[in-house]
């Protein structure tokens, strides 16, 4: 039950809107929604990273968004599927390496809870042995919050067969069919500020989360509100002349500063016991127990430093330059590596980092649009999670390691979950839209986020009044980082202080509170 569990955990991370659905309308947008009006063929065709798209053969894209009953061009598509099934390997590839090379630090020393697999654990103890049920399930508060929470959900299945039939949209999305749940507080702050949404199991993971990372979470993002509230009631900005940042840039910088600063304790915290592994893969001794975790020592840095150098090629084949390319990967594994400590202590499922724009705002910020070629500006803003496959996958990895328990099987269930999500996902969603047409399913993923993101890389390379290197926005970013330091080493030496670092990094973040 636990192989299979972590092997859909793995391939349900590339269905639908995770990934499948936004890449499949990535790849089919700029070629159909072209036209004189948004100057997209004009601007940057030439640049586009063609060898990563659709053949551009009679009827591919209109076929995607139209529907034909002819058959599916397969020969169009196994370019795209083939290179995002590769940079998804090397995701997976640096993911696996970073769990393997953190994991005995979080679990034995830090002592963290994994509450994704803790729960998963206990669901299915017992289940070998007689009566094949784990013993807390004959408690009867067990029962009272299944039914609380499976009650809407039976109820709402007659909607299917009876579209009348009365629903319970209590745990509905923050964007649902009755409409956004909340209310604007202020127009000097953000219209999503005060939103909500009711996730039973959300709270029953988070209930095995530290209090003071939860205390956290939603203090210090009342801390952040009333800071934005002030700078935008003011007018406040930080920058040079003609690109000034606004209170929703600067807590953009602010908070991928503290994501910098939790990595940069997190490393030291596991100075030690990185120390450890580094003498192993230098001299290993026979018999001596291995500090990493799924891979020997040796594996976990010929594995991590495949994916890095593979991910690097692919990126500066997409059109970055070196410099960008560092810093997108740069931040793009900085926000990865936080999120993946962080939700294996908190359970918080939906904590990841690119809602802030993270990959674009370094090299924004050092490098500055001025100096970026047409090439690099296209594939800074086209490659992100929408595009990525497999960027999901590296948060899940330490609590699939701790939910398979030691198992030898755990490394070649993650390859082969990936491969297969990838390849369902991707296979699935072409066939639906050519089967019945792409344009009919009238969805966000397939049109209007692809739209979305080619007008803004329309916009980036149009532009005339470019950004230079800013170093007001650098040290808004510094001081993120400095303050997540500066909390860490409180928490760390102050038994009673309150307020976890993590805060810091999700003070404006309002996807946390819907």
């Amino acid at each position: 039950m636990r192989v299979l569990f972590c092997l859909l955990w793995v391939g349900g991370l590339f269905a639908g809107l995770n990934w499948a659905t936004q890449w499949a309308g990535m790849m089919a947008a700029p070629r159909y929604f072209a036209s004189p009006e948004n100057r997209w063929e004009e601007l940057y065709f030439d640049d586009l990273p063609n060898w990563m798209l659709p053949l551009n053969s009679p009827g591919v894209v209109d076929g995607f968004y139209q529907g034909i009953w002819s058959g599916v061009p397969w020969g169009a598509w196994l370019g795209p599927i083939f290179w995002a099934g590769s940079i998804a390997l090397a995701i997976t590839a640096i993911g696996l390496g970073l769990t393997a090379l953190f994991q005995k630090q979080w679990a034995q020393h830090e002592r963290l809870v994994y509450p994704l697999a803790e729960v998963s654990l206990e669901l299915t103890e017992g289940f070998d042995r007689k009566p094949g049920w784990p013993a807390f399930m004959q408690n009867k508060a067990f029962w009272a919050g299944f039914f609380i929470a499976a009650l809407p959900l039976l109820w709402n299945i007659a909607e299917y067969f009876i579209p009348d039939f009365p629903r319970i949209s209590i745990f509905d999305p923050m964007f649902g069919r009755t409409g956004r749940r909340g209310a604007p507080l202020s127009r000097y702050l953000p219209p999503f500020a005060f939103s909500y949404r009711i996730l039973p199991t959300l709270m029953g993971f988070t209930f095995l989360c530290d209090l003071n990372i939860l205390f956290s979470i939603w203090s210090v993002y009342l801390v952040g509100l009333g800071a934005q509230y002030a700078m935008n009631r003011v007018g406040f900005t930080v920058g040079m002349s003609g690109q000034e940042a606004d209170a929703g840039v600067i807590v953009n910088l602010f908070s991928n500063g503290a994501m910098l600063g939790l990595a940069l304790w997190a490393i030291w915290a596991a100075r030690g016991h990185l120390k450890r592994v580094w003498r192993q893969v230098r001299s290993p001794v026979a018999g001596e127990t291995s500090e990493t975790m799924i891979l020997s020592p040796r594996s976990t840095l010929l594995v991590l430093a495949g994916g890095l150098i593979y991910m690097a090629f692919w990126l500066y084949q997409s059109g970055n330059s070196p410099s960008t390319l560092v810093l997108w990967m740069a931040a793009f594994w900085i926000g990865l590596f936080v999120s993946m400590k962080l939700v294996a202590a908190t359970g918080f499922a939906y904590l990841f980092p690119f809602w802030a724009g993270g990959t674009t705002i370094l090299g924004d910020m050092f490098v500055g649009t001025r100096n970026m070629s047409t090439p690099t500006l296209v594939s800074t803003h086209m490659v992100n999670h929408r595009l990525l496959a497999g960027w999901r996958v590296p948060t899940a990895l330490p609590n699939i390691e701790r939910t398979m328990a030691r198992s030898t099987k755990t490394n070649r269930l993650i390859w082969i979950g990936v491969l297969l999500g990838v390849i369902i996902g991707a296979y699935y969603t072409v066939w639906l839209c050519y089967n019945w047409g792409g344009a009919s399913f009238h969805s966000w993923a397939l049109e209007g986020s692809a739209r979305e993101r080619y007008n803004i890389i329309a916009g980036a390379v149009g532009d005339t009044d470019r950004s230079v290197p800013d170093m007001e926005k650098t040290g808004v970013y510094l001081l993120g980082t400095l303050g997540a330091l500066i909390f860490a080493v409180l928490q760390a030496r102050i038994p009673w202080w309150p307020i976890h670092p993590m805060g810091l990094m999700c003070a404006f973040i309002f996807w946390t509170f819907s």
